[in-house]
Parts: structure tokens; sequence; C-alpha cells
């Protein structure tokens, strides 16, 4: 696991300015903190950086990598699991290897494949080749969005980098603020789709690559979710789930040093321990973050649990509000884009206890996605139906009751839900965070709501048009979304701020690819999320692992902000600073803040949106 960046002055062709290339690299110490490299092409108007988190063939894998000749270079942040496999497949075409690094096997698979190399990996990656030949900067993320991928390009100049706080040093000035993003961030808590909080700075998105030579710039898509459904018996379903997820487990296990477990206590992640304890007798432990003194928002007798079963060391890291009190700046700063998940904080403190005994982490994201967990998916049929002309009649009703409803409720999100047009505006309303008018009166930029997001809705809606099944549709969303956007990027920054490798075997394609094939009942059966799974495991977890309803890391984030971190949301939102900078109205700030501490309304997550936001600007705005 590594940082990658570059910067490319395609259009005037002057030299690459050392000294930025060496800040890029060097703010990414903590993705990898093992090795650091450079390269430099096209006579010095080109330069590639890297920082390594060593995992296999902790000796060899030193970047940028090039072929024997030198013709093609890359920079590559991840982990390719078939790369033995491939390695073979390679040399029997000729390719001749120095290193048994996966590295190595893209450098090759790109000189034999092409940009379909991208096709052969079995992985989590994103990287940069320099093609000399070709002049030619070929640039791909792995299907799911695991790892990231930033860039910037203005007609004279190409950047990219791993990371926001990277990517900034090497713009040729300081950017502006996106305010159709500060919009979204306020919907959803975190900034969906290609573009970022920065103007002219944007993600290449999950499954597409990008070709950039001095006169064209191209992106494209490599893979998508594909829910058409193959027929298949319950029992077979059961036993390929099973098979595929063994395998999933068995690959990433792989490494030349110390690997744990990620343990909720819930059923991903103690799926995830005991597949890897029946594969492997290398695992040195389970870690698991409880919250003190905060009675059911505490899992860690769950964890315990399944951790006694398998029999491996469980260590247990405890926190409370004063822990988000004085980690919530460094938590802003390492996310790099404003994302509002307080979860994020725990997972970087249990990783930094990790690191202490193991470099490596499987985690069980993914699995909630790909095999329909969270309760919401529930909600599916009747929005489905709720879009039959014959229930208008429904949908209005809806809609007038949602505003009787607080903002961004569980029942606000569900009767907005059923009065939306179509899926993608249902699946925005049970989304959304914060309600319009929350948003009309905190912000004060003059924001076109609707432009803010109808582009966005437009563009999911027409990746549902060939599904047909709406669990299946508000999957779709999610994979689009909710997963790489939220979970995927908290899940690379706070691992790597920790100089962690996380790896999360249910996102393994070959498994997403069968589990979003099966029919929808054996993924949602009678209301039972990740029924297949839930069958595969009853025999290997114990009774109440298989059996709990999810419950992910809820915090008490109300109770917080009239406690513990009243006085931090006061200091940061009320003072001088924040009025200042002209994006809050501070009437409507204060208003927010008053309700929530008289117990009038909840207001615990917007705050916490508000109180990221206004900490990223100081650090990025």
């Amino acid at each position: 696991m590594c940082g990658i960046c570059g910067i490319w002055h395609y259009g005037s062709g002057k030299q690459v300015e050392q000294d930025k290339l060496e800040q890029m690299k060097a703010v990414m110490e903590r993705r990898g903190p093992d090795d650091e490299g450079s390269y430099a092409g096209d006579a010095g108007a080109l330069g590639f950086g890297f920082r390594r988190l060593s995992i296999i063939d902790l000796a060899n894998g030193h970047q940028p990598m090039s072929n024997a000749d030198e013709s093609i270079w890359l920079v590559f942040n991840g982990e390719i699991y078939n790369h033995h496999e491939l390695r073979e497949e390679l040399k029997a075409r000729g390719c001749q290897f120095r290193t048994r690094s996966d590295t190595e096997v893209i450098v090759y698979a790109y000189q034999e494949y092409g940009k379909e190399c991208v096709n052969k990996l079995r992985g989590m990656f994103a990287f940069a080749i320099w093609d000399v030949k070709k002049q030619q900067l070929f640039a791909a993320r792995d299907r799911l969005g695991i790892k990231p991928f930033y860039y910037y390009h203005d007609g004279e100049r190409f950047t990219f980098a791993s990371e926001l706080k990277a990517l900034r040093f090497g713009l040729p000035q300081k950017p502006e603020l996106n305010l159709l993003s500060l919009e979204r961030f306020f919907t959803y808590r975190y900034v969906p789709g290609a573009e970022t909080m920065w103007r002219g700075v944007f993600k290449l998105q999950p499954g597409h690559r990008l070709i950039k030579t001095k006169n064209s710039f191209s992106i494209e898509r490599y893979w998508r979710p594909d829910f058409t459904t193959q027929p298949i018996s319950t029992e077979d379903a059961m036993a390929k789930t099973e098979e595929l997820l063994k395998h999933a487990v068995k690959i990433r296990l792989e490494a030349d040093v110390p690997v744990g477990v990620l343990l909720s206590g819930g059923l991903d992640s103690s799926t995830i321990l005991a597949l890897s304890q029946a594969q492997s007798d290398t695992l040195k432990a389970a870690f698991s973050i409880g919250f003190k003194d905060a009675g059911e928002f505490d899992e860690t007798p769950f964890a315990q649990e399944v951790a006694q079963h398998f029999g491996i060391e469980h260590v247990v890291v405890r926190i409370d509000a004063h822990d988000l009190i004085n980690r919530i700046e460094e938590f802003v700063y390492l996310q790099d884009e404003p994302l509002a998940d307080p979860t994020g904080i725990p997972l970087y403190l249990i990783c930094q206890k990790a690191r202490e005994s193991v470099t490596v982490l499987l985690s069980g994201e993914g699995a909630d996605e790909i095999f329909s967990g969270y309760d919401r998916y529930k909600m599916a049929p009747f929005l489905g139906i709720s879009g039959s002309p014959l229930l208008a009649p429904l949908r209005w009703v809806s809609g007038a009751f949602s505003n009787s409803f607080s903002s961004g409720s569980y029942l606000r999100r569900i009767t907005s839900a059923l009065a939306g047009k179509d899926m993608a505006h249902k699946w925005h309303a049970v989304s959304s965070l914060s309600a319009p008018e929350i948003r009309r009166a905190l912000l004060l930029p003059d924001i076109d709501l609707q432009a803010a997001h109808e582009h966005l809705l437009q563009r999911l809606q027409r990746c549902l048009e060939p599904i047909k099944h709406p669990l299946n549709q508000m999957q779709m969303m999610d994979l689009n979304m909710w997963l790489p956007e939220n979970m995927l990027t908290k899940k690379d920054r706070m691992t790597m701020a920790a100089s962690i490798e996380a790896r999360v075997p249910f996102l393994d394609h070959k498994l997403v690819e069968f589990g979003l094939s099966l029919p929808p009942h054996l993924r949602m059966h009678k209301m039972t999320s990740k029924w297949i799974i839930r069958q595969v495991m009853k025999d290997k977890l114990p009774y109440t692992n298989v059996q709990r309803r999810k419950t992910g890391w809820p915090m008490p984030l109300d109770d917080w902000f009239r406690g513990d971190m009243k006085q931090l949301a006061a200091d940061t939102l009320l003072g001088d600073t924040c009025k200042q900078r002209g994006i809050f109205n501070p009437a409507a700030m204060r208003g927010m803040l008053e309700q929530h501490w008289a117990g009038k309304a909840q207001y615990g997550r917007q705050l916490f949106m508000a109180l990221c936001m206004e900490l990223w600007l100081r650090e990025y705005g």
C-alpha cells in the first residue's frame, strides 16, 4: 500500500518543480513510511513520486518501477491478489521478472495488453503509467473504488495524487471552493461523484481508466456492476457463495508482514475472522473499538464472544467524547475531503493500536452493499410500487406529511422517498441527512439546490434504466455513491493514516459479480438481510453473531453535543473566524445549536457536518 503522485507539464514542456514533487511525497509519508522514490520523464517535463508501505517482497518492491527496456514506468497503490497466476501467464509470453512483487506484474501486463490490462487484475489499485514510446500517461482505478486517485488538468499541466493534501502542492494556484459540492456535502455528509470540494479537481471514478497525451484527454469505464440474474438453485447459490468468499479471504491473507482482523462482532467481520482462522494459522489478533459508558452503543461483548470462540487474541480500545474532541482537527485533516462520518475517529484510533503489532487488517466492508445488508433495503418493494401512476395520491400525501417530521429523521427520509418521482430521487431522499430547508437556512452562499443535485440524480437514474428490480436499483445507487465516497474513503484515509493496509474480501470483484447476479430473494429473504451469508455461516459462527441485526458503530452524537462537545461546537461554529468566512448564516447556526441544547431537536449529525466543514475550510479552504 502506497502513496503516488505526479506532475506533467504537457503544454509548456517546462521542467517539473522538484520541490513541489518532494512536498507531495512528504505529506503522504504515513501512506508509505518504508521507502520513497521519483522518476523524471518527457525530458524532465514529467515527474512521478512514490511512498511505499512494504507488504510483499519487502526488499525489491521499489517504485517507480519500469520494464526491462525502461519504456514503461509505473507508480502503483494497492495489492494485486492474482499476481502469481498473472506472472505465469506473462512469463509464457516472454516477460522476464526481476522481483516477486505484484507491482512488476502490472508493468508487464500493460506492456502485453495495453489499456486492457485492468481486466486482468484482481485486487485493489490506483496507478499511473508513463508510456515512453507513446508519450502517453495511462491511469486506472479499481472496480469498486477501494483506492483513491485525484487529478487536475488545465490545458498546460496534469497533476495527480492519492490524496488531496498532496495534490494541492502540485496545483498552480489555490483552488476555489466548489459551491455545488458544498451543498451536496450538507446533504449526504460526503462529496459524491467525480467532483471534489475544489473546482477543477476531480476523482477518477471506480471502474474507470484515463488516457492523457499532449493533445488529448479521455476517460472511459471498463467495469460496471451487473445485476443480470442467472438461474441458480438455493443450494448451488450457497455453495458458490461459500467457495468464492473463502477464496477471497484466502488470497488476502498473503503478506510478508503480520495480519489481523478488524472485528465489530457483527456478521460481516465475524465471517472474515472465521474464514481467516480456517485457512491460516498466522493471524495475529482481532481488534475492536468500544465506547466508554455507552450501554447499547458498545458492541464489544459480541466481538469478545466471537474472538473467544475462535481462540484469537482480542484487543479492545474504548473511547468517549473527549477522544472525539481531541482528535477532530487531525481527523478532518487526514480525511482530505470533508467526510462527516464520526466513526472514522474510532477507526483511526483502533488502527493506531493495531499498528503496534500488525501491518495488514482484513475488514468487512462491502457485504451490505453486495448482499443487501442495510435496513433501508427493506423499503425497496414499497419504493418500487410507489412509482406507479395508480399510487399518485400516496406520493402526494407522503410529500405533504414529510415536512412534519424533523430534518434527517428516519420518518422524514422515508416519507420523502415515497414521494420521489423516480428511484434516484427516492434514494436521494432516503440518503439525505439534512432537509432542504435546513440547507437553505444554514448556507449563506446563493446555491441552486436543484442544480446541485439534478445533474447527479439524472446520471444515477440513467444507470438504473436497465435495472428493473427496486432492490437492485437501491444497491446500484449505493455502489455508485455511498460505498466509494463514504465507506471506502473513510477506510482508506484512516487506515493509511496509521500506516495500515486494509483489505476487504467482500469486495473481491469475482464475489461481487456473483453476488449481484443472485435473485434478489436470495439476498433479502422475507425481510432478512444478507440471507445467503447467514445461511453459509450459520454453522461456522456463534448463533448470536449470525442472527444479530446490523448496527454499525452507532455514536451518541446528540448526547455529546449537549455535553462534552457543547463548548467545542459553540466556540467553532459561533466564533468570529466562522462568521467572517461567510459560509454559514450565524443566526441559523445559533438557532440550530440552541434548539439542540434545549432538547427541542436532534441535530447531532447536522452539527457534526457543520463542525467538520468549518475545520476543513480552516485547513484546505
